[in-house]
Parts: C-alpha cells; sequence; structure tokens
C-alpha cells in the first residue's frame, strides 16, 4: 500500500480581525472499521466575538449620512458598529470525512456557522439581510466543502496520487499577500473574516482533475484541470468589512451616488445616463446608478 502526504490534514492557521476573542475545542477525530474500509472522522467546533475598538472616521462615511465622504455607498459597515460593540458573536464547526478501501477513497468536508450578532440583532442604520446573498456571505449557514474521490499509486517505487471532484490546490496558502500561485482558488472572504478562522474554511473548492507523481526522490511534479469556475465571495453589505455597496450579491437595491445633479450641466450627458437606467434623486444627492448583471470568467 503507497503511502502519501496528505494535504488536507495540515495545521491550522489562525486568523485574527480587528480585536477578537475565540474559545475554540481541540480537533477531536474518530476511527473506525467497515469490513475493509477504513474511516475517520475529524470535528473542530468554536465559539468566537469580534469587537470595534475605534470610532468610524468621518472620511469613510457619505456627506448625507453626517460625514466627510463623497459617495454613501460604503459607509454602512462604518455606521452599523460603534466603537466597542461586537460586530460578529459566532458559533461554527467544520467536519472531515474520509473513507479508504486499500489505496482507493472518498474525502468530504462541510462546515456550518451561526453568527448571533448578524443574525440576530437589529443594526441602527440598515439592518442585514441574508435575502439573495451568497452561501458564503450569509449570517448563518452550512456548506459542503470539498468532495472528492482519489487514489494512491506506485510507478517505479514512485509513490503518486490522483484526486476527481471538488478540491482545493494547495500550491502556497499565502493569505496576506494576494497574486500568487495560490491565487488559483476562489476565496470566501467571509469566512476568513469570522473569529478563530482557518485556511480550509475560507478557500473554495471547485471540481477539477489533479494529479501528483514523484519522479525523483527529490523531484516531484503536479498538475490539475479545472472544470468549473467559481467566484470569490465577497462581505455582506452592511457588515462591519463591507466593501461598497454594489460589490456583494444580493445588494442589488443600494445604489451608487456619482454627482450631483448641478454638476452633470450637459443635456447630452444626462440623456446619455438616462438611456443607461440611470435615474435622479434628490438634488443634492446626485444620480444614481443600480447595480448590472455579473458575467462569469471565461477562457
Amino acid at each position: 500500500m503507497t503511502s502519501v502526504n496528505l494535504f488536507w490534514r495540515r495545521a491550522k492557521l489562525p486568523l485574527a480581525v480587528s480585536l477578537a476573542s475565540t474559545l475554540a475545542s481541540p480537533a477531536f477525530a474518530v476511527s473506525f472499521n467497515i469490513g475493509e474500509i477504513e474511516g475517520s472522522f475529524d470535528s473542530s467546533l468554536s465559539v468566537g466575538a469580534s469587537w470595534s475598538t475605534e470610532k468610524a472616521n468621518k472620511n469613510l462615511i457619505g456627506a448625507n449620512n453626517g460625514g466627510h465622504g463623497l459617495s454613501q455607498t460604503s459607509d454602512d459597515g462604518h455606521l452599523n458598529f460603534k466603537r466597542g460593540e461586537t460586530f460578529s458573536k459566532i458559533f461554527k464547526g467544520i467536519h472531515d470525512l474520509e473513507l479508504k478501501y486499500g489505496d482507493t477513497g472518498v474525502f468530504v468536508r462541510g462546515k456550518y456557522w451561526y453568527d448571533f450578532e448578524l443574525k440576530d440583532e437589529s443594526r441602527e442604520f440598515k439592518d442585514i439581510s441574508d435575502s439573495n446573498r451568497k452561501e458564503g456571505a450569509k449570517s448563518s449557514g452550512g456548506q459542503i466543502l470539498d468532495a472528492f474521490v482519489y487514489h494512491n499509486y506506485s510507478i517505479a517505487d514512485q509513490p503518486g496520487s490522483v484526486r476527481l471532484g471538488k478540491q482545493v490546490v494547495s500550491w502556497g496558502e499565502s493569505t496576506f499577500i494576494g497574486g500568487g500561485i495560490n491565487a488559483v482558488n476562489p476565496i470566501d472572504v467571509s469566512a476568513f473574516r469570522r473569529p478563530g478562522a482557518e485556511v480550509k474554511e475560507g478557500l473554495i473548492p471547485v471540481n477539477m482533475f489533479y494529479v501528483s507523481q514523484s519522479l525523483t526522490d527529490n523531484l516531484s511534479a503536479e498538475a490539475f484541470y479545472q472544470l468549473e469556475w467559481d467566484q470569490t465571495v465577497a462581505d455582506n453589505c452592511g457588515t462591519f468589512f463591507s466593501q461598497p455597496d454594489v460589490i456583494a450579491d444580493g445588494c442589488d437595491s443600494n445604489l451608487a451616488v456619482l454627482a450631483k445633479q448641478s454638476s452633470i450641466a450637459s443635456p447630452a450627458v444626462r440623456n446619455a445616463l438616462r438611456q443607461l437606467g440611470v435615474t435622479y434623486g434628490s438634488p443634492d444627492e446626485g444620480v444614481i446608478v443600480k447595480r448590472g448583471p455579473d458575467r462569469d470568467a471565461r477562457d
């Protein structure tokens, strides 16, 4: 039987955001056998909270909302949470199941979470909604992450492995500096914001075929073919780390303020904007544009 180093069992990498406190139970595993099938079930549970430690910067708040900023499309998160308030109180769990028969096996990973602060508490400025949001951006939910079959083999005494299904290719695990080879994996940004976050929670598996083959004792080769594309999940609008309102899925009802009507003097420009679906708010609010549909990436 071939022995390989399983990448999905690597050590945890904690991530702290703002001032966070996390109480996590140590990961525990149960091993079992069903006839000749070897099985293992690993679990990790945690309870955590995060607090805002600074007052909102007035320059990041739109003028219509009492600040000095030029736009009010990215200030919901600053207005929803005051200094000293919790912006996350969460319970979450992640579980791994592996079944193995000889050199062939199946691996499944799932997670779930419930953020009591975001789900059950009302907000001073705008309540946070899960309607039409990506699953990972919701205040509570559950997801199947990895789900693949694998087979380990050897060629001329050199070990190899193939995998097919939803998985993550871990070619480097940098989460601080983007744009590296690890960028092939879409990211669940909201998962990384949660107290006690782990790398395996924030990288989104996609369907692909993967092969790894040792060539010599000191040289190996890896390759993969991605069968589908998935997008990065942005923070839900109104949450503490939320981006401009038009970025996250489901925030279509929010509007982007471009400029005051008085600054667009040309009738030709106004007519062109109307043809694009632009409408006008109050004279002081300005020209507003609804969020358009997304377009998926293609080769």
